[in-house]
């Protein structure tokens, strides 16, 4: 009978915990959510402006067309993680693949109006691409996006790299 009131009651406490923790987890992921999709419009309407602008590359168009269409997708930051836990993101950016450099150049040829629209635009949709995910979002965030606001760079490198891996949504490295 003993152990019966045991359970029962690390059911009970369990229940109680949880009763008072889910409200600040709603919370917290509304607000993930919300700023997703700030961040997600802040995307959209920066690369429309760069789609406006005939000077624009078309291979920079393209690649905001891969990040559009990864923008709402939470494996994304699943994507970042593994490729910096195992050390490819790295090295993919100490030596970029010829997919990479290319787009590199292609965005460094821009004049400094566009690369600085260009850069915000990444920034925010990798930004909004983190907060789609609620656990590898923080992380990837963290591990990083830290520096974004100094170095809004890391954001085109981190994309470049992704994406001269072959590395988007419906990709076979992606579906794992």
């Amino acid at each position: 009978m003993t152990s019966f009131f045991w359970v029962l009651s690390i059911i009970l406490l369990l229940a109680l915990a949880i009763s008072f923790a889910a409200p600040a987890i709603f919370v917290l992921r509304r607000r993930q959510l919300e700023n997703s999709m700030a961040f997600s419009a802040e995307f959209f309407n920066l690369a429309e402006k760069l789609l406006e602008d005939s000077d624009t590359p078309d291979l920079v168009i393209s690649y905001l067309e891969t990040m559009a269409r990864i923008i709402d997708d939470p494996r994304f930051s699943r994507m970042v993680l593994v490729a910096a836990l195992t050390g490819r993101l790295r090295d993919a950016t100490n030596r970029p693949s010829a997919r990479a450099e290319e787009i590199m150049n292609a965005i460094h040829s821009m004049r400094k109006e566009l690369k600085d629209l260009f850069a915000r635009a990444s920034a925010a949709c990798m930004l909004s691409a983190t907060f789609k995910s609620p656990l590898t979002g923080v992380i990837v965030r963290r591990m990083t996006l830290f520096s974004i606001e100094r170095d809004q760079e890391q954001a085109e490198i981190v994309f470049s790299n992704l994406y001269s891996d072959g590395l988007e949504p419906g990709h076979a490295h992606v579906r794992a």
